[in-house]
């Protein structure tokens, strides 16, 4: 299978998943109304948002490092998304977060670059926001001297 042919296979699927994610979203707002023990569904609030945003998010990364290994941090790894390496340079780690029109703007912690816990930190923010058929709109790439943290100096 060509890599063209999966970015079109993924696509396709994010697609199908907007309609359904507004099918649910829908339904999600008519269950609200309901007294909390008859609800069906629950409040809104999930991940998958961010699943299709770390997509998008790979997909540009390799875009505009072609030469560059970039790899998903995985589940157990908390201040970083995406690490690209590049011969001869210092690994760039990337931490994407990931907000829809469904989400109202809303977006899941931010760590703060500078971690005293042992794990490694970003170097780049990259904030994406995704219309409602989960298309990329907007991407904002930030470094951690223009993010302002609540306790900082």
């Amino acid at each position: 299978m060509s890599l063209e042919l999966d970015h079109q296979e993924i696509e396709k699927a994010i697609g199908r998943f907007a309609e359904a994610y507004d099918a649910l979203e829908s339904l999600q707002h008519r269950e609200a109304a309901k007294p909390p023990h008859h609800a069906l569904q629950p409040h809104k609030g999930d991940q998958k948002t961010g699943l299709v945003g770390e997509y998008w998010a790979i997909r540009y990364a390799r875009s505009i490092f072609p030469r560059a290994a970039i790899s998903f941090g995985g589940h157990s790894v908390k201040g970083w998304d995406l690490k690209v390496e590049s011969s001869g340079e210092k690994p760039l780690r990337i931490q994407v977060k990931t907000a829809s029109e469904y989400g109202a703007g809303k977006l899941s912690l931010i760590h703060h670059p500078t971690r005293s816990d042992g794990h490694e930190s970003w170097d780049e923010l990259w904030l994406l926001w995704l219309d409602r058929r989960f298309q990329p709109v907007t991407l904002w790439k930030l470094k951690p001297e223009h993010v302002f943290f609540v306790g900082d100096g």
